[in-house]
């Protein structure tokens, strides 16, 4: 379950979801673009749980 911090954090989220990413004339250059989307999706999650998300605000 992730936490968002605005209400637009969330709609952003959602849409960012809901992008399809296809290309009937080559399925499997959509098929790898799909796949490096999310592994690129998921290393930024990693870095920002690694890196410490400090925040200069507080």
């Amino acid at each position: 379950m992730d936490i968002f911090r605005s209400p637009m954090e969330k709609i952003l989220k959602q849409q960012e979801n809901d992008t399809v990413i296809t290309n009937p004339k080559e399925p499997f250059k959509t098929f790898l673009r799909k796949i490096a989307f999310l592994w690129a999706s998921g290393l930024g999650r990693c870095k920002k749980v690694f890196k410490g998300q400090t925040d200069p605000q507080k």
